[in-house]
């Protein structure tokens, strides 16, 4: 393995070890949903037992998983590359030069399955904290005397001072 002048074309290059360390990656990133999924909820029926008369329905769902598993293969070959120049590194007792590589930091640093499944979550933190306010169009005309609410708005627990 040259670690000299390591480029793109190179980094990126198929490869069966690189193609097999992205199917993991993308397998094992479907099997962590799934457990969280099944652990959050136990009462979900994730697995529906398949009968005949819904088998197009299952064959869709089945082939619907199989092409988010090679997008998601895709979408971490960059990271499963980093992995593979740091296994063959680590092999040839040449860890400390892969390392210094910036495409593997970078790969392993922004391209990790955890980096990407929370840019979604962020860009939607910041449309919400930066986005435009909106009122949400509730009135409260009136508020029971004898309700929290009023005594809460009464005593200035919510930071307003009512009258």
């Amino acid at each position: 393995m040259v670690v000299e002048n390591l480029g793109w074309k190179e980094f990126l290059k198929l490869n069966r070890g690189k193609v097999l360390i992205s199917l993991g990656v993308a397998l094992s990133f479907y099997l962590f949903r799934f457990l969280n999924t099944l652990l959050t909820y136990p009462d979900a029926t994730l697995i529906r037992p398949i009968n005949y008369t819904s088998l197009p329905d299952s064959l869709i769902i089945l082939l619907v998983y199989a092409i988010s598993i090679l997008l998601n293969a895709i979408l971490f070959y960059p990271f499963s590359c980093s992995l593979y120049f740091l296994y063959h590194g680590f092999r040839e007792k040449r860890f400390r030069e892969v390392i210094r590589i910036k495409k593997v930091l970078f790969s392993l640093i922004f391209l990790n399955p955890i980096s990407i499944a929370t840019i979604p979550l962020v860009l939607l933190f910041i449309k919400i904290a930066l986005g435009p306010h909106m009122q949400c169009g509730v009135y409260i005309a009136e508020v029971l005397p004898n309700s929290y609410a009023r005594r809460d708005w009464a005593a200035g627990k919510d930071g307003h001072r009512g009258d």
